[in-house]
């Protein structure tokens, strides 16, 4: 077929603009598609989700469901998994497959990144393996104009090759051999008709994006054979909000008669669900007077008080409360503090133990040189930390003060809790 629409001379403009803007990459965060990859509506983008990243997404419209599980396998390469159910699917007299379900399976690679005048590139296998329904092959490139504004062109093939294509570039597109089902047709790939596709994304906040589109598929399965939808206009556009780091949810306009909503979930090994730390700076360490290495040179007099442990038990309780971290036991005798800790809120319990050395310095008589500490979890006490105090106040601005600490801290088993242990 000839041109004959505005659609590739969109999506040429939009590769031209691309290549012509100085914008650095990666400053919006991609959104996911109706197939649950990097993408705008039902259009792919040429981005990536960040490294190790695993999203859900689930979309309908139309009496179309598709729920997809995308995981970028390396920094280039993500694959996804798809069940899509697709209601009214059968003949309308024998009433087969009312809601017909399918599996599909897709792998993208990224084989530009987004530069500073250049766009990111990627291609893109849909649904290569089995009865192939939503089968096609693509190439899209992606630039940000500016921070807040993208913009993608692309050329499809199989069904992303179904609406005002350009001839068959490659071949003809043999008839897909589904057999007994599960098979890879490799002869297919970017064979056939092709066409382009196109689409901006607009962030006016953080959390909002505006996206439209110009689609290349033709549904010509679902229209005109099934009349699953009305497929009226290649047109879509949509709105989709950011609650947090790990849900989207969306609204969309598709195809001139559908209304559609998606919510995608993600979730990254490096973006933990509960930060490390969620507050203040922890406190200072306070050192003593650097006149002796003995602990009995400090002077033991406190030890003749009788309501020294209940003192200095409410004194730490208070530091360490600041810290959101909270006692459960405590003993002190004249050069040791041991003390049972419970953790709401850090994820490292090395963070926990750390705070509460700190605060240690500062509520400990002189004297006391050795601290224990236990995390209890669950109620039961976890590995018992023991640190030497005067390493803590010697390395606490040391280069390698962590590491150091470290090599001379002692963890071993739970300390079993003295029955005349001053309980919180």
């Amino acid at each position: 077929m000839v041109w004959g629409t505005s659609g590739l001379r969109t999506s040429a403009w939009v590769f031209c603009a691309a290549a012509a803007s100085p914008v650095a990459a990666e400053t919006v965060a991609p959104t996911l598609n109706f197939y649950g990859v990097p993408g705008l509506i039902e259009m792919p983008t040429a981005e990536s989700l960040p490294d190790g990243e695993l999203a859900a997404t689930f979309s309908y419209f139309g009496g179309i469901s598709r729920s997809t599980l995308t995981f970028q396998i390396a920094p280039r390469l993500s694959g996804s998994f798809r069940y899509t159910g697709i209601e009214d699917w059968g003949d309308v007299v024998a009433s087969e497959f009312d809601t017909y379900y399918d599996r599909s399976f897709d792998l993208r690679y990224q084989i530009l990144n987004e530069g500073q005048y250049t766009p990111a590139v990627t291609v893109g296998l849909q649904d290569f393996i089995g009865t192939g329904i939503y089968s096609a092959e693509y190439l899209v490139a992606t630039k940000h104009l500016s921070p807040k504004f993208t913009v993608t062109g692309g050329l499809g093939w199989g069904r992303l090759g179904s609406l005002n294509d350009i001839g068959s570039p490659f071949s003809a597109r043999p008839e897909l051999d589904v057999g007994e089902g599960g098979s890879v047709d490799t002869g297919q790939w970017f064979r056939g008709p092709a066409a382009p596709f196109a689409g901006v994304q607009w962030n006016p906040t953080d959390r909002w994006s505006v996206l439209a589109e110009y689609s290349s598929d033709a549904y010509d399965i679902e229209d005109d054979e099934r009349g699953v939808i009305d497929r009226k206009s290649p047109f879509n556009f949509g709105l989709s909000y950011k609650v947090n780091d790990s849900l989207r949810l969306g609204a969309y306009s598709l195809y001139g008669s559908e209304l559609g909503l998606s919510a995608e979930i993600t979730l990254n090994p490096k973006r933990p669900p509960v930060a490390g730390v969620n507050d203040n700076a922890p406190a200072a360490v306070e050192p003593r007077p650097a006149f002796s290495v003995d602990p009995e040179a400090w002077g033991l007099d406190w030890t003749q008080q009788p309501d020294a442990p209940d003192l200095l038990r409410r004194n730490t309780a208070k530091w360490l409360e600041a810290d959101g971290l909270g006692i459960e036991a405590m003993q002190v005798t004249g050069n040791t503090v041991q003390i049972w800790i419970n953790n709401p809120i850090y994820d490292a319990e090395a963070q926990a133990v750390g705070r509460v050395a700190r605060a240690l310095t500062n509520t400990m008589p002189a004297s006391v040189e050795t601290f224990q500490i236990v995390p209890v979890v669950n109620g039961i006490p976890a590995s018992a930390v023991t640190l030497n105090r005067r390493d803590v106040e010697a390395f606490e601005n040391a280069p390698d003060g962590a590491r150091a600490i470290l090599s001379r801290a002692v963890v071993s088993d739970a300390l079993a809790v003295p029955a005349d242990v001053t309980y919180d």
